[in-house]
């Protein structure tokens, strides 16, 4: 019984079909192991203009925690910004987090979706993840945009944060 993509039968691969599979195979490594080089050569220069000083890092006038890493989705960003929210909240700290709002209907650049007492946006104009923070931690400032360093600037304008949680801080 044959099914999609590269010829798997019910009993694994026959000859010609797994040669072919590994032929595909090959094709793609030789593309994108080059694509590879240049995209990690191009972090590590980045990295090192940082480091010199030669790129300007932006500061905000508050402690920052950037929760994420560089793997997309399902590693537990969000409840652990959720828990980390929640623990400084109970230290009495004022709490503001961002995120993008990731599939966010709204496109404006800063979307309010709490102010820390009341749930301001729905699900489809802030994003899931955004709205989800802000009915778990009621006392906690939540807006997403883009740009979490203007974000952080518009937020910490209009309320007066301690702390600011980055949820999926390291996307870009």
């Amino acid at each position: 019984m044959m099914g999609k993509g590269c010829g798997k039968q019910q009993g694994g691969f026959s000859g010609a079909q797994s040669s072919c599979c590994l032929g595909h195979a090959l094709c793609l490594r030789l593309i994108l192991r080059p694509l590879a080089a240049v995209y990690g050569l191009a972090v590590r220069v980045r990295t090192v203009l940082y480091e010199k000083g030669w790129l300007a890092r932006r500061k905000l006038p508050c402690r920052v925690i950037s929760v994420g890493n560089l793997t997309v989705g399902g590693t537990g960003k969000t409840p652990m910004v959720i828990w980390i929210t929640e623990r400084l909240l109970a230290q009495g700290l004022r709490v503001a987090v961002l995120s993008r709002g990731y599939r966010r209907q709204s496109r404006e650049p800063f979307l309010l979706v709490s102010d820390g007492r009341t749930v301001l946006a729905g699900i489809s104009d802030a994003g899931d993840e955004p709205h989800l923070i802000a009915r778990r931690c009621p006392s906690a400032v939540v807006a997403v945009g883009a740009d979490r360093y203007r974000l952080g600037r518009w937020v910490l304008e209009r309320f007066p944060i301690d702390c600011l949680v980055l949820d999926d801080g390291f996307q870009h």
